[in-house]
């Protein structure tokens, strides 16, 4: 479901400033079925020219009678050939049909932009299910958010990563942000 947000100031009488459409996704409960982690966006932000690595906090199911090795992804709508590619990191360029939560956890399902990359805001989506094995949720889709290098938030540079203070005395601490 698609819900178009409207952002406008109250103070005053003129129309809308800015309008932003968000997606709401709704859940069905199949309580025998492995189920989304508390924490889990379903939704990611990938730069155009960065590989991207789909971790737990973006895309995490658990069942409490099934280990991670057997809840099993299976991409029933996978991207269009000019959003990218959802891939094994030791397959790379390979578009992924099946993968395990396991996968996830470890770091192996990876987001790689397209070659020519839009160098503007889009966003896709790809659609999946996921097995235990034995129950099957329904299809739903995880959002990727592709970004250009010019929309890309500013990073925190650390040239000391530690930080050691005794007890009552003072450090003082640098901090260098960096939008390149």
């Amino acid at each position: 479901m698609e819900v178009p947000k409207v952002i406008s100031s109250a103070s005053t009488n003129q129309a809308p400033q800015d309008r932003h459409m968000f997606s709401i996704g709704i859940l069905p409960n199949h309580p025998e079925a492995p189920q989304l982690s508390p924490g889990s966006s379903l939704h990611m932000t990938a730069l155009e020219d960065r590989i991207t690595v789909i971790g737990s906090h973006y895309l995490s199911f658990v069942d409490s009678e099934s280990p991670s090795e057997k809840i099993v992804y299976n991409v029933t709508v996978p991207l269009k050939t000019h959003e990218g590619v959802l891939e094994h990191k030791d397959k790379p360029r390979i578009p992924v049909r099946y993968f395990t939560q396991a996968d996830i956890n470890d770091g192996n399902i990876l987001y790689r932009p397209p070659r020519a990359a839009p160098h503007l805001s889009e966003i896709m989506d790809f659609s999946f299910t996921v097995s235990d094995g034995e129950f099957t949720t329904a299809e739903m889709p995880f959002t990727i958010h592709l970004l250009s290098n010019e929309q890309q938030p500013p990073v925190f540079q650390i040239t000391a990563p530690f930080l050691e203070v005794t007890q009552g005395g003072r450090v003082p601490i640098v901090i260098i942000i960096s939008d390149e």
